[in-house]
């Protein structure tokens, strides 16, 4: 298992149902795998969350977060980041 620490989520609003998009790379930069954990609790502004994904990718050498969508009242709300320049080395 892999946990995902979201420090001081700030979405200006309180939040329901957040899913994050990662993905993993190899150390050449190509893909290798990908979750997406999802959290239901409802989450206040400013509030951290420890979101544990299920992760068993050999291959795996970085990790980066592409996207993550929530909900405020009924509205879905979708953001991509895709910054792979910030890929981070797993250990």
């Amino acid at each position: 298992n892999t946990k995902f620490n979201v420090k001081t989520f700030k979405s200006g609003e309180d939040i329901k149902v957040l899913t994050l998009n990662f993905v993993f790379l190899d150390e050449n930069g190509n893909i290798v795998g990908s979750t997406h954990p999802q959290e239901e609790t409802k989450i206040r502004n400013n509030q951290s969350i420890i979101i544990e994904g299920i992760v068993n990718i050999k291959k795996a050498k970085y990790v980066y977060l592409d996207s993550y969508s929530y909900y405020v009242d009924d509205e879905y709300v979708q953001n991509f980041v895709s910054n792979i320049e910030k890929a981070v080395k797993l250990k």
